[in-house]
């Protein structure tokens, strides 16, 4: 069945009309609707995230955290307002595929201690790109440039607050964007659910690629792996120096057991590891290439 398109002149109105907006009145529910005609009809292209991958988030907290519970989404009570994509009493599971960009955007600074978890991916699943990619025949097209321009805009927005109002149109994007039937009917995915938007890190310069999990899609596609606290000890423009105070990577009865100590590798008599940096961590390998996680 074929869905009749938005046509190019309304497409220009209700972004202007958006544009224009006063953010702290208007109604979220009109945004919903707002960014659903926008999109009506334009084919979009979405992708999955391979199983195996890593994602990273952190949190500041001034006492040892012991319970995993708290390295994931926070509880829907304590989400008061807008965040970048999520509205009030929506929490989503924000996490980036590099460390610098989580500790960017932390905004750690020296003396803070930061929670650095990893967590894998066990289960694929589908997201959309912030700004979205265009479909098959769309690269030229007018209307899909003016809705690809305007996403893109209003997420490289810099926001100071965690909370605010101006983060209820990006909000709005995302929710239309990772729910309902956007994809079509759920046994088509595959048992493959849609439930995140991926958009470049504002606080980050290098751009990377953060990613917003609803919080029911991450809790069934995910698996923590460990987690790292560390200490901020000097921070430059563009650049922070962390020392690593504990390590785990066991989380019996969903409580953080700590070794008191920095993660390490052990090696065995006679074998050598490689070691390089990928997206801002320690990756080790054997000489065959295999994978060598610390404990």
């Amino acid at each position: 069945m074929t869905i009749e398109r938005t046509s190019t002149t309304k497409i220009r109105e209700i972004v202007s009309a958006l544009n224009r907006a006063d953010l702290t009145a208007i109604d979220y529910n009109h945004l919903l609707t707002q960014v659903g005609i926008l999109i009506k009809g334009i084919p979009l292209i979405v992708q999955s995230l391979p199983v195996g991958t890593t994602l990273y988030r952190g949190r500041i907290c001034s006492e040892r955290l012991c319970e995993v519970s708290y390295l994931g989404s926070p509880p829907a009570e304590l989400v008061t307002s807008f965040q970048r994509c999520n509205g009030p009493g929506k929490p989503m599971f924000y996490a980036s595929v590099d460390i610098a960009a989580v500790f960017s955007e932390l905004n750690a600074d020296v003396g803070n201690i930061v929670y650095l978890s990893s967590w894998i991916v066990d289960r694929e699943f589908f997201y959309f790109r912030i700004p979205p990619g265009a479909g098959e025949g769309m690269e030229d097209d007018v209307a899909f440039s003016k809705i690809e321009t305007f996403f893109e805009t209003r997420f490289a927005q810099p926001v100071h607050e965690t909370f605010s109002a101006q983060y209820k149109l990006t909000s709005a994007i995302t929710e239309k964007l990772s729910t309902g039937n956007v994809l079509g009917p759920p046994e088509q995915l595959k048992g493959r659910p849609l439930g995140a938007v991926v958009y470049p890190s504002v606080a980050h310069t290098s751009r990377s690629d953060n990613i917003a999990i609803q919080t029911l899609v991450a809790q069934s596609c995910l698996r923590l792996s460990d987690v790292r606290e560390m200490e901020v000890m000097e921070r430059q423009a563009e650049s922070l120096t962390v020392r690593e105070i504990n390590f785990s990577s066991n989380f019996e009865d969903e409580h953080i057991k700590w070794l008191g100590r920095p993660r390490q590798w052990t090696l065995n008599s006679m074998e050598t590891l490689s070691f390089t940096v990928e997206n801002g961590a320690w990756v080790a390998r054997t000489e065959d290439g295999t994978i060598i996680n610390p404990s």
